[in-house]
């Protein structure tokens, strides 16, 4: 199941390794500008949200993680 992507901002990055699996409903929301979410090879997004309400913020996931659940950033 892809990852679905939500930027509501302006000059976000969001990096994805190509071999990242996904296994279920994975959504990211972006809600603020210049900001920059990276998800690192080998991880494992299996269900759950990622999500940055902020401005020029930095959310690094790093390689061989596994994420479920919610990750949640604010200002």
């Amino acid at each position: 199941m892809p990852v679905i992507i939500k930027d509501t901002g302006q000059n976000n990055r969001i990096e994805i390794a190509p071999d990242v699996l996904t296994g279920g409903d994975m959504r990211i929301n972006v809600r603020g500008d210049n900001n920059h979410i990276l998800i690192g090879s080998g991880t494992r997004l299996v269900k759950g949200l990622i999500e940055i309400r902020n401005k020029h913020s930095t959310l690094k996931i790093g390689e061989h993680c596994v994420l479920t659940g919610v990750a949640r950033q604010s200002g």
